[in-house]
């Protein structure tokens, strides 16, 4: 498999799919270890989201990660504030 260092996905085909191969500063690093999490999401949230991820042609499971991201790093930023 050969390593990308473009900044932007490349797109593979095959026979049965496409699927992006991320450059390596857009993985997870080496020693992380990734497990899928369940979460409740009703029906309408799940259409949003799908709607906002392919805006971004994204997967719906990528944009509920920078959700979260960002989510958490709002919360650190607000028990800061709090914390003075």
């Amino acid at each position: 498999m050969q390593l990308h260092t473009k900044i932007e996905p490349i797109l593979v085909t095959t026979h049965h799919s496409t699927m992006q191969i991320l450059p390596k500063d857009r993985r997870l690093p080496n020693g992380t270890i990734s497990m899928p999490r369940n979460v409740r999401i009703t029906t309408d949230e799940m259409v949003e989201i799908k709607q906002y991820a392919s805006n971004e042609k994204k997967s719906h499971t990528w944009f509920l990660r920078v959700m979260v991201l960002r989510g958490l790093d709002s919360y650190k930023r607000e028990l800061a504030f709090k914390s003075r």
